[in-house]
């Protein structure tokens, strides 16, 4: 045992690492990245906590562990079922529900890695490499951006809360997706002076910018676990006593946030170009994928992710999914022409293609420019 303690993670046992990495695997994907803590996997372990913070010396060391022996290969999975969806007609595409899970664990390690200096050091190299694998053999733009698109959506299909790849898959079959379509649907969507939907968060309530610019640094820089009253008020420079007056206790707070955020996301009345055409749908994707919008997008993952494990939040998500779904289902009444399902369908698979694309975009190193508008012709579609 004493031989244990002196030794560095990587000098540590097979068995000892094994023993290490199976608790912490079971706490990520059953509480997430913030619950893992050198306590409650030297418990699960049985080793003392001494021992393991001599070993590993910080949480981010165990999440590093995960990806590196886990949950690398796991993208490296979802990446390659992506590739399966471009070059197969949906029948032939095979998505094992068992490893799920796993999938959910792995993009979850993607949006905290900026996070964790042990995450930031590997993980967008090995996320680059494994794209670059993949896509350097596309023949053109439109291919390299199409195979970019669909990872966008299963990524954002594995970090939506309650989201299953075999029910998206549906929209697949729904639209005959076969492969190549991209290529051939004819003409070019022209839209007249259509600006980005701004990210800016409406004022409601007592929730002032103020709360609202504190709530968004603060889980943008740390996460939801960060986000504490007494924080936010100090960032926001409101006396303590007055938040807590407001919302008595911090799930209250961030699930207003939450909700509040979800809005730039989810809202149909912000995107209800978004089924009739393709070019303004490239929009307001983009528009999350800016630059000087790092910190928005991070919150928005960050809120997104924590909501798979709080109910609170996860209460908020799916009010705020709802509540936009109704919308939807309003403005389609004006539209008799359009097959219902297959919108609501093309709705919610906008909003995990723009979860996706952001979390690639935050974990990439480099940049490039995408040409979208053939993907989502047929993968938003026009009309039915």
């Amino acid at each position: 045992m004493n031989d244990r303690k002196s030794d560095s993670p990587s000098d540590v046992s097979g068995g000892t690492l094994d023993g290490v990495l199976s608790p912490v695997m079971t706490i990520l994907m059953e509480a997430g990245p913030d619950a893992v803590h050198l306590g409650a996997v030297a418990a699960a372990a049985g080793f003392s906590f001494e021992e393991l913070e001599e070993t590993f010396g910080h949480p981010g060391e165990l999440l590093h562990l995960a990806w590196e022996r886990e949950l690398r290969h796991e993208f490296d999975l979802l990446v390659s079922q992506a590739v399966q969806i471009m070059s197969r007609t949906p029948g032939d595409v095979n998505v094992d529900p068992r490893v799920g899970q796993r999938m959910r664990a792995a993009v979850h390690l993607l949006v905290v890695a900026h996070r964790f200096d042990e995450l930031r050091e590997v993980v967008p190299f090995d996320v680059q490499r494994i794209l670059y694998r993949y896509e350097h053999d596309a023949m053109d733009s439109a291919d390299r951006s199409t195979l970019r698109a669909l990872i966008g959506w299963l990524v954002g299909i594995a970090l939506e809360p309650g989201s299953r790849f075999s029910d998206s898959l549906q929209l697949l079959k729904e639209i005959g997706w076969t492969p190549g379509c991209w290529r051939v649907v004819d003409g070019d969507d022209e839209v007249e002076s259509t600006p980005p939907v701004p990210l800016v968060f409406d004022e409601v309530g007592e929730m002032s910018q103020e709360i609202l610019g504190a709530c968004t640094r603060i889980i943008a820089q740390g996460g939801l676990a960060r986000a504490t009253l007494l924080r936010i008020a100090r960032m926001a420079g409101y006396p303590p006593e007055v938040l807590y007056g407001l919302y008595g206790r911090q799930e209250y707070l961030v699930g207003h946030y939450l909700k509040l955020v979800l809005s730039l996301l989810f809202s149909y009345r912000r995107f209800e170009w978004l089924m009739s055409a393709p070019a303004v749908a490239a929009m307001r994707i983009e528009v999350w994928l800016q630059p000087d919008v790092q910190t928005r997008r991070r919150a928005l993952l960050e809120c997104v992710l924590a909501s798979n494990f709080h109910p609170h939040l996860a209460s908020a998500y799916s009010t705020a999914a709802e509540e936009a779904l109704m919308d939807q289902r309003l403005a389609l009444l004006l539209h008799p022409e359009l097959d219902v399902r297959i919108a609501r369908l093309r709705f919610l698979a906008s909003r995990q293609l723009t979860l996706g694309l952001a979390v690639l975009e935050d974990a990439e190193l480099e940049k490039q420019q995408r040409v979208w508008r053939p993907f989502l012709r047929v993968f938003l579609g026009v009309s039915d």
